[in-house]
């Protein structure tokens, strides 16, 4: 889960405009920023250890991609517990 986790974030980071630069001034957050810093902060706040497990961070991802609009059709919950449980997402092309 962490590596999944770590992956996620680094894409986010990768989407957010102007990520790479850095002033010595304090800026506002912009839209794609704020929403990063949501994505993180609810991720760092699900208890993900092994006693607890993955299932309630990929439950909380799925509702995010479901009101992004994603097909249910689209989100699939899978792992080898139900407390252990990942997110497959299947994103369409034209």
């Amino acid at each position: 889960m962490r590596s999944c986790l770590v992956l996620l974030l680094s894409i986010i980071s990768l989407l957010i405009p102007g990520h790479a630069q850095t002033t010595g001034a304090a800026q506002t957050p912009n839209a794609h920023q704020k929403l990063a810093r949501d994505i993180f902060r609810e991720l760092i706040e699900i208890n993900t250890t092994l006693d607890e497990g993955s299932t309630a961070a990929a439950q909380a991802m799925a509702a995010r991609f479901r009101d992004a609009g994603f097909a249910e059709t689209d989100l699939k919950l899978v792992g080898p517990l139900p407390s252990h449980m990942n997110l497959v997402v299947r994103y369409r092309g034209s």
